[in-house]
């Protein structure tokens, strides 16, 4: 299934967060490494406003000396491959980007862009929060 097109799609979505009074080492060691690497989930989603349904989903995460890579296995043919990254900027701030690579049946393709859009902004509040705090991000 490497082409698929025209029922198979892949799409790029960036995002980028510029962190202030924060170290590098903070946000890469914010995850708690006596965690498992993979982990099995179950996610309700609403589907035009009417229908719920259960959707499982399989992630593995790679630790990396700069940030992660994510591989998130889903229904339908769906698949995730997000690459985290954290640099220092020339004004010495903490840049945190996102990149996700989307692969799914070209149907699915603008509800799963707009969850991800949804998402950014509380996952990205949830990473600074914790890594300022110290603590595990959950």
């Amino acid at each position: 299934m490497d082409n698929g097109w025209p029922f198979f799609l892949t799409h790029d979505k960036s995002y980028t967060k510029v962190v202030p009074d924060i170290s590098e080492d903070d946000l890469l060691t914010a995850s708690d490494p006596s965690q498992p690497n993979s982990y099995t989930f179950h996610e309700v989603i609403t589907l035009f406003k009417i229908f719920k349904a259960e959707i499982v989903c399989n992630a593995h995460f790679t630790r990396l000396s700069d940030g992660t890579d994510e591989r998130v296995k889903a229904g339908a043919w769906t698949t995730l491959h997000t690459k985290w990254r954290v640099r220092r900027i020339d004004t010495g701030e903490i840049e945190v980007s996102e990149v996700v690579t989307i692969r799914c049946i070209f149907l699915f393709m603008p509800f799963i862009i707009s969850t991800i859009d949804g998402a950014q902004s509380t996952v990205f509040g949830r990473l600074v929060e914790k890594a300022k705090k110290g603590n595990p991000i959950s």
